[in-house]
């Protein structure tokens, strides 16, 4: 299982720095990282860093910690994940390798979220899913 934490970064106003000041004072590790217009309502999402027995009590851990520093929109949720190889196409190897699955739910990745290497040079990716949008209509399908 691969658990990650997602939440806007926002209180007032949105601020990434005051956002990682909180988890570093908590001693909170990540295990990847990532997040797109994260101090304009986006999400900011990272994986959790704990054995697996350990991983879905971290991740609660983690979150009640969040939403009591005022991170209201916190959560936690499992995401796929794959190793790419560090080399060029192996990104689109690793994530190759879990589309189609998405994809024969209805699903779309919606983004991406990537590790350092392990010991033998390979880098996490975990990837977040949502149903597929109509390009079309504009709408979830």
């Amino acid at each position: 299982m691969h658990l990650q934490v997602r939440t806007v970064v926002r209180r007032s106003p949105p601020n990434l720095v005051d956002f990682l000041t909180v988890l570093e004072k908590n001693g909170i590790d990540m295990l990847t990282v990532g997040g797109s217009n994260v101090e304009q309502g986006g999400e900011f999402a990272f994986g959790v860093k704990a054995s697996e027995e350990e991983e879905e009590d971290e991740a609660k851990r983690i979150v009640g910690i969040l939403r009591g520093a005022g991170y209201r929109t916190a959560r936690y949720l499992e995401v796929e994940h794959c190793f790419a190889e560090d080399r060029a196409g192996g990104l689109l190897d690793c994530i190759r390798s879990k589309a189609a699955e998405i994809e024969a739910k209805g699903g779309a990745i919606k983004d991406v979220a990537l590790g350092g290497p392990d010991s033998d040079g390979r880098i996490l990716v975990q990837f977040y899913a949502e149903a597929r949008m109509d390009a079309d209509a504009g709408a979830l399908t």
